[in-house]
Formats: C-alpha cells, structure tokens, sequence
C-alpha cells in the first residue's frame, strides 16, 4: 500500500511541476531567456523522495521480526534466511527503482511536450539517475543493516539514523576541529 500510494504520488508530482513550470514561464514571458535543462532535482524531487521512502519500506518489511508469532513462522520456513533475507531486500530495491525510473521517464516526457521552455540533457538525466539509484541502494542497504542488528522498531529507526548519518557527523565535527585550530 505504501508503494501504491507513492506511486499515484510521484505520478502527479511529475505531471503537475513541469507542467505548472511551462505555465509559469509562459505567463511571464521569458521567452528572452535561454531554455531551462532539465535536472531531476529542481524538475522532478519525488526521485530522490523515494531514497527517504525505502528505510521505512525495509522497517515495514522485516516488521515482522519484532513479533514473537510472526518471527517464529518465518523461522519455521523450509527456506534458508538468506534467501527469504535477500528476496525482501530485491523487493524493495525494485519497487522503489521502478518508482524512481517512472517518474523520472513520466517527467521526461511532459517536459518534452514543451520544447520552448525545456532542454532535455540525457546525459545529465542518466547520470542523476545513477546517482540517485546508488544513494537507494544506500540507504536500502544501511536500514537493512540496521535491522538486522537491532529487535524493536525504536532501535531499528535509531540505529538507521546513526549507520546512514554518523559517517557523515564525524566528518563535519573533524572538519570543525581541524579547521578551527
């Protein structure tokens, strides 16, 4: 349901904000200007809206495992837990990967209905697209690893925050101290 809904979500936002950006050049005519490149960052944002989606979709995912009913049954399957491990991982990465290729080829196309106000850079759209599925894959990856160390929901949201934001912390604080001294 989550997937669904960020599905119908995504699809407006990459209708609606080329459109109404081609609406609004339009008005105030800035046709003297030169035409915009396409960029997924400012034109379609639901992109990389979908790298904060897929932590939550892994916690929602192996939810499961904080039950003792529900954990005890998946123990209980006659497939190894690597298996069933990996099988929930691809079915997030894939879902939020044809979530990102959608909108950002349903984005292309409404900004190639107004080649006036639009230039279309496939280079930069592939690689913003590749850039976008490694930060998935990412952060996919550390809420995955965060899961797999912790037991409650608590635990599994804060030990996400600490793997995907503590490398990043440390190195502001160390570039602080060492460019204050």
């Amino acid at each position: 349901l989550p997937c669904l809904m960020a599905l119908i979500f995504l699809g407006m936002e990459s209708v609606l904000l080329p459109v109404g950006r081609a609406i609004s050049m339009r008005t105030y005519a800035f046709e003297a200007l030169e035409k915009m490149p396409l960029d997924l960052t400012s034109m379609n944002p639901g992109a990389y809206g979908v790298i904060v989606l897929a932590p939550f979709l892994v916690i929602a995912i192996f939810s499961f495992l904080t039950q003792r009913n529900s954990s005890d049954f998946y123990h209980s399957l006659p497939q190894t837990r690597v298996c069933l491990y990996n099988s929930y991982i691809a079915a997030v990465l894939a879902w939020c990967m044809a979530l990102q290729l959608g909108s950002t080829i349903l984005c292309g196309l409404i900004c190639g209905f107004f080649p006036a106000y639009f230039e279309i850079s496939y280079s930069l759209i592939l690689k913003e697209s590749l850039v976008a599925a490694a930060t998935l894959i990412l952060s996919t990856g550390g809420a995955a690893l965060a899961v797999t160390l912790t037991g409650t929901l608590l635990t599994n949201i804060l030990a996400t925050g600490i793997i995907l934001f503590g490398p990043r912390l440390v190195m502001l604080i160390v570039k602080m101290v060492v460019g204050g001294s």
